[in-house]
């Protein structure tokens, strides 16, 4: 699956039961839109438009809980891709991700690399 920095992601996906990927709500031009409202909200305004994403990452999580693990991957990429304030969700998200695929070393590599962008 394409991820917006054109990069994508891959991941099993089992066509007859559809199982491993579903599309998120947003994606690829309108998260762009999304993300980059929340980097140049206003600190007053910034928790209402944070909401959104938040609302998409919970998405996300019942997504992997219904065993659809590629939309966490994307969302992750997507974040990693965008601003490094998002460092943390993309962590959470590609840790989670990865863990579910079974690609433990990609999840500690993300959760390493993340709290390098961040300065941490």
């Amino acid at each position: 699956v394409e991820t917006s920095s054109k990069a994508g992601v891959v991941f099993a996906y089992d066509r007859q039961l559809e199982l491993g990927y579903r599309e998120l709500h947003l994606t690829g031009k309108e998260l762009r839109k999304l993300l980059g409202r929340i980097v140049h909200a206003p600190p007053a305004e910034r928790p209402e438009v944070q909401a959104e994403l938040d609302d998409l990452i919970n998405w996300s999580n019942i997504a992997n809980d219904e065993s659809d693990f590629g939309a966490s991957l994307r969302l992750g990429a997507d974040l990693f891709n965008h601003d490094v304030c998002f460092a943390p969700q993309a962590a959470q998200q590609l840790s989670t991700a990865y863990t579910l695929l079974g690609r433990a070393p990609f999840a500690k590599l993300a959760k390493l690399h993340a709290a390098k962008r961040r300065g941490g």
